[in-house]
């Protein structure tokens, strides 16, 4: 996924979250395992290191959402999620904003699905360009 829902929900909640970055691939530190169920969106999941009082340990989806019992429904996200589908296109303009054959863009409104649609991108030089 190409989009960052748990960003807006850490900006108004948890402003100072000391992840630690595993790699230079992923810069803010952590991975969030997502799912559309009956039209809602729930963060399933939390991948990250947290870096607390000096000690560097695993973070849990209850150090977010204290309330958590499994997936979370994510009410605070608002916006579009946009999903890469195919393979990766090559352009000199997609270096650092790879692009791909196909994106699903699914509009969320207070964590529900208002619409989906499927945008297809073709490569530069291509007969459909």
């Amino acid at each position: 996924m190409r989009s960052f829902p748990l960003r807006a929900y850490l900006d108004i909640v948890k402003p100072v979250v000391n992840f630690v970055s595993p790699h230079t691939a992923c810069w803010r530190g952590y991975v969030g395992e997502w799912e559309l169920c009956h039209d809602r969106l729930y963060l399933q999941d939390l991948k990250a290191r947290v870096m607390v009082h000096g000690v560097e340990r695993p973070a849990l989806l209850t150090d977010f959402f204290p309330e958590a019992k499994g997936k979370v429904f994510a009410h605070w996200f608002s916006g579009e999620l946009r999903i890469p589908v195919g393979r990766r296109i090559h352009s000199a303009a997609s270096r650092y904003n790879p692009q791909f054959e196909q994106e699903i863009v699914l509009t969320v409104k207070a964590g529900v699905l208002l619409e989906e649609q499927r945008v297809h991108h073709f490569e530069e030089n291509s007969p459909h360009a």
